[in-house]
């Protein structure tokens, strides 16, 4: 499997942090400074995932204004996904296959911002730290049962769009979308002793709906 790199999303992010920046030093920070958003919605797997199931996504951000047009964004998201597949072959006779992939990456983004009367339109990308494990069940008539499991961590990044809408001048719920790049996990372990690699990357789009608390 060759690893991805990923160059793009980096590019798009220090070009957005310069200009953001800009912005921020002819405009001064206005009350309130920060919010806090939680997020709930779904993981659309994509790459060498494309085969498993449309998963969950839970998300959890600090958000600090630069300006009307800029923040900054740190916090640790949740998603997962699952595949089942069956078959046959010489070693394992017939057999089912449950995998299951869950990922928790710890990203920072900057997003600029384009504020209206109601709420804000927003758009962003940083970088993250994608903690992942797999799971792999597999019940067989040639060995009979066995269970894998291992976990690897790999650097990636992401880009999202959304809007937010105010439903109080504190609170708000808005709309994002999301799409996550990783390099390729290697997950390598040993289930009746012989050596079991998967090697995958992490990728996919989430779409969610968002909770915020300004102050």
């Amino acid at each position: 499997m060759k690893r991805r790199y990923c160059l793009a999303p980096a590019l798009f992010l220090v070009l957005l942090f310069f200009s953001m920046t800009a912005l921020a030093q002819e405009e001064a920070v206005k009350a309130p400074r920060n919010y806090l958003s939680a997020k709930i919605g779904a993981y659309i797997p994509t790459s060498d995932l494309d085969e498993f199931d449309n998963g969950y996504y839970l998300d959890l951000m600090y958000n600090w204004y630069l300006s009307r047009y800029a923040a900054l964004e740190t916090g640790f998201s949740f998603y997962g996904t699952e595949a089942t597949a069956s078959g046959t072959s010489p070693i394992l006779g017939s057999y089912t296959e449950t995998d299951t992939v869950v990922v928790m990456p710890l990203k920072a983004n900057i997003k600029g911002i384009l504020p209206f009367p109601w709420g804000e339109l927003y758009i962003g990308g940083g970088v993250g730290l994608y903690f992942a494990s797999v799971e792999a069940m597999v019940t067989s008539t040639g060995l009979g049962a066995f269970y894998f499991t291992e976990r690897d961590t790999v650097p990636g990044a992401q880009v999202k769009t959304g809007a937010n809408f105010n439903i109080a001048e504190s609170f708000f719920m808005g709309v994002e979308g999301e799409y996550m790049v990783t390099e390729t996990a290697d997950f390598s372990g040993q289930a009746f002793g012989m050596p079991i690699t998967i090697e995958s990357d992490l990728n996919g789009y989430t779409l969610s709906v968002v909770f915020g608390f300004r102050f």
